[in-house]
């Protein structure tokens, strides 16, 4: 309520690195609630929480997942959502934008730093009227795929999580350069924006 759920730590957030416990219970919004196993929901790469969970309006929830490496990256998170959003690698806060918006891919981006083996990467996304989804992918700090980069949510591979680091260093915004490229030569956009209305 009152946009408050970013700025709010609430049980999941105090525990970012390590083994998750699925029988963990925290306070929730008109219930106690806890971790669960998402089922398969995301279409084209977006995943809609108010698909799954209730109420969704004026309401915060955490995603976790491991992702793996085969060797120590630099990498880029990248974040499309209809909401406010936090994203911690490791336990380290990578990304952060308190904004309500339409969702679209690669909103946001944020440079991170993935040890070799499993890192925990854990999303806070809040909604205000039930617009409640995101897009999240790991790339290369240009945009390219990740090299050896696959996901897990078993279990086990959580415990093998360990405090991080916080990565500095560049990364493409590739949002930020399409709208620029859009800006730089507005007949193209347009074309493209008008070949669209048909297909």
């Amino acid at each position: 309520e009152g946009r408050m759920g970013q700025a709010t730590a609430y049980g999941p957030e105090k525990s970012l690195v390590g083994p998750i416990d699925p029988a963990a219970r925290f306070d929730g919004k008109e219930r106690a609630v806890g971790w669960r196993l998402m089922p398969a929901i995301a279409t084209q790469g977006m995943v809609s929480l108010d698909a799954m969970l209730r109420p969704d309006t004026n309401v915060t929830a955490y995603l976790t997942t491991m992702v793996y490496v085969p060797k120590a990256a630099r990498a880029a998170v990248r974040v499309g959502s209809a909401g406010a959003v936090k994203v911690w690698v490791d336990g380290v806060l990578a990304l952060e934008h308190d904004v309500y918006r339409q969702v679209r891919i690669d909103q946001d981006a944020a440079p991170v730093a993935l040890r070799a083996g499993w890192n925990r990467v854990t999303v806070k996304l809040s909604a205000l009227d039930g617009s409640w989804s995101a897009f999240v992918r790991l790339t290369a700090p240009d945009g390219a795929p990740l090299a050896g980069l696959t996901s897990s949510t078993e279990l086990a591979h959580f415990a093998e999580s360990r405090p991080g680091t916080r990565g500095r260093f560049a990364v493409a915004d590739l949002g930020r350069d399409l709208e620029a490229a859009t800006r730089a030569h507005p007949r193209d956009a347009q074309a493209w924006s008008d070949l669209g209305q048909y297909q």
